[in-house]
């Protein structure tokens, strides 16, 4: 499997972050969104393991 296999399956997507002035970024490009995608999913699976690290159960 190519390396980039996940751009393969993003192609016809866009990206689109706007900020809180309403500034647009645009893209098409898949392996940008590729790895865009992979570091904010990568994020929520950091952070929900803190979350979770952190839940303690009553006895």
């Amino acid at each position: 499997m190519p390396t980039n296999w996940k751009a393969i399956f993003i192609r016809g997507c866009k990206l689109i972050i706007e900020d809180d002035k309403g500034n647009k970024f645009t893209t098409n490009t898949p392996n940008l969104i590729a790895m865009t995608a992979q570091f904010v999913y990568d994020a929520c699976v950091s952070k929900l393991s803190e979350i979770e690290a952190e839940i303690v159960f009553p006895n």
